[in-house]
C-alpha cells in the first residue's frame, strides 16, 4: 500500500490546513485536590510560552472539570427558569381563553338559565354547572394538548436521523455471535490467568473477557477483585502490593473442575501481567473490564494496547464511567461498551419509544438478560441497538437453553464462563 502519506501533526496543521495553534489541549491532574494547582502551573506556563506582558490579559484560558459543571448547573438552572415561565404564561393565556369561552357561554346561553331559574334551580346550582363545565373543559384540553404534543414528537423523533455510536477501530471479522470468555473463561480454568486463556483459545473463543487493575509499583495485572483473597492464597490490596508481591501467590487454588478437584493447586499458576497475555497471545481478540477508578489505568492500558498494535482487536469496558470517560480520552480510537449508567440509560429511553435521545458514547450494549426482575434483554431492544449501530452482549449466559433463545433473539456477543457450552450451541465445536 503506497496511497499514504505520514507527517507531523503541526505540518499539516500549517501547510494543509493554515491553522498555526491549537485548539484545546487536555490535561489530567493526579487527583482533585491537585486540579487547582495545576491550573495555577498551566497558566503561568502558557503565559511565559505565549510571552505574555504581566499587565496584559490571557489570550486563553484554562477550565478545570469542576467549572464546567458549574457552566452546567447555571445553564441548567436558566433553562428551568425559562421553561418555567413558557409553562406560566401557556397557563395564564390559557385560563383566559377558558374564561372567555365560559363568558360568551354564559352570554349565549341567558334563556337557558332563565328556564333554569324558573323551575327552581338556585344561583349556586348554576354556578356549580358552569364550573363543572370548566374542569371538565380545562381537563379535556390539557389532555388533548398533551396528547397532540407527544404524538408530535415522536413523530419528529421517527423522521429525525439518531446519531450513530462513534468510529473506532474495532474491526470484527469473526462470526455473526462472538463467543467471549468471561474471566479469561474461568468455567475451563482458573479466573483471569493465561492458562484460562490459552484454554479458551484452543476450544475456539472469538474474544478473551479480562479484568484489570494497576499494582502498587504501576504495573497492570490481570484479576477481578481490588484484593488477591478470592482467587489465590494470599491476601492484600492490590494497589498496595507490587507485582512481585502478587505473583508470589498461587493462583490456581480457588479454581475447582467439574469433579471438584483443585485441579490447578501448585502447578505455578501466578496472577498474570496484561502484558504477559498479550505476548503469549498477540492474536487473540480482547474484552477488558477496567475495574478500578485509579486515573492512571486508563493511560497505563493505552499505551499497552498501542505498544501491541491491538487498537482494533480490543474494545474496553467499565462499570465506572469516571474510569470509561478518561480511557475514551486518551485513547478515542479503541471502541469501548457502554457504561452501566449509560446503558440504564438506554434502556429506560428505548422501552418508552425515545432512544433516539440516547447519547452514545459507546459502541456495545453489555448487560443482562433481566435487572431487578424486570426482562430488560429483549427482540426489540436488539433491533433499536442494532438500528443506532451499537452490538449487544449478553452476560454472564453458561445455560445452552438461555443462549439458543438470545442467538433467536439477534445477539452479538454471548459472555460466558464456558465458552465450548456456547460453542457447542452455535455449532462450531
Amino acid at each position: 500500500q503506497d496511497d499514504v502519506i505520514f507527517i507531523p501533526y503541526h505540518t499539516m496543521q500549517k501547510k494543509i490546513s493554515g491553522q498555526d495553534w491549537l485548539n484545546y489541549i487536555s490535561c489530567e491532574a493526579e487527583s482533585r485536590e491537585a486540579s487547582a494547582p495545576a491550573q495555577t502551573q498551566i497558566t503561568n506556563l502558557l503565559r511565559e510560552r505565549h510571552r505574555i506582558p504581566d499587565t496584559a490579559e490571557n489570550d486563553f484560558f484554562v477550565r478545570t472539570q469542576s467549572e464546567f459543571a458549574d457552566l452546567a448547573k447555571q445553564t441548567n438552572r436558566i433553562m428551568t427558569l425559562l421553561l418555567g415561565s413558557i409553562a406560566s404564561i401557556s397557563l395564564l393565556v390559557g385560563g383566559i381563553g377558558i374564561m372567555n369561552i365560559m363568558l360568551v357561554s354564559v352570554t349565549e346561553r341567558t334563556r337557558e338559565i332563565g328556564i333554569r331559574l324558573a323551575v327552581g334551580a338556585t344561583e349556586s346550582d348554576i354556578q356549580r354547572q358552569f364550573l363543572v363545565e370548566a374542569i371538565v373543559l380545562s381537563l379535556l384540553g390539557g389532555a388533548i394538548g398533551i396528547l397532540v404534543g407527544l404524538v408530535l414528537l415522536y413523530l419528529i423523533l421517527d423522521l429525525w436521523p439518531a446519531a450513530q455510536a462513534p468510529e473506532t477501530l474495532w474491526h470484527r471479522d469473526g462470526p455473526p455471535v462472538l463467543v467471549m470468555a468471561h474471566g479469561a473463561g474461568q468455567g475451563i480454568g482458573p479466573q483471569n490467568t493465561l492458562e484460562a486463556a490459552v484454554l479458551s483459545t484452543k476450544a475456539g473463543a472469538d474474544v478473551i473477557e479480562l479484568d484489570v487493575h494497576l499494582t502498587g509499583d504501576g504495573h497492570l495485572v490481570v484479576i477481578h477483585d481490588p484484593t488477591i483473597e478470592a482467587t489465590t492464597d494470599g491476601a492484600g490490596a492490590i494497589s498496595d502490593l507490587t507485582l512481585e508481591d502478587i505473583q508470589a501467590f498461587d493462583a490456581g487454588v480457588a479454581f475447582r473442575d467439574a469433579s471438584g478437584v483443585a485441579s490447578f493447586a501448585g502447578r505455578g499458576v501466578v496472577v498474570p501481567t496484561l502484558r504477559a497475555v498479550f505476548e503469549a497471545l498477540p492474536e487473540a481478540h480482547y474484552l477488558i473490564e477496567i475495574k478500578p477508578e485509579a486515573p492512571g489505568t486508563g493511560q497505563a492500558l493505552c499505551d499497552l494496547l498501542r505498544e501491541y498494535a491491538l487498537e482494533a482487536r480490543t474494545m474496553v469496558g467499565s462499570f465506572h464511567l469516571a474510569a470509561l470517560e478518561r480511557f475514551r480520552q486518551v485513547c478515542p480510537e479503541v471502541a469501548t461498551s457502554m457504561a452501566e449508567s449509560e446503558v440504564e440509560t438506554f434502556v429506560y429511553l428505548q422501552k418508552i419509544g425515545l432512544a433516539n435521545l440516547a447519547t452514545l458514547k459507546g459502541s456495545a450494549l453489555q448487560m443482562p438478560l433481566e435487572a431487578a426482575g424486570i426482562r430488560i434483554l429483549t427482540r426489540s431492544l436488539i433491533k433499536t441497538a442494532h438500528a443506532r449501530g451499537l452490538e449487544v452482549h449478553a452476560w454472564t449466559i453458561n445455560d445452552p437453553e438461555v443462549m439458543e433463545r438470545l442467538i433467536g433473539l439477534g445477539i452479538d456477543g454471548l459472555i460466558t464462563d464456558y465458552p465450548e457450552r456456547a460453542l457447542r450451541v452455535l455449532g462450531r465445536e
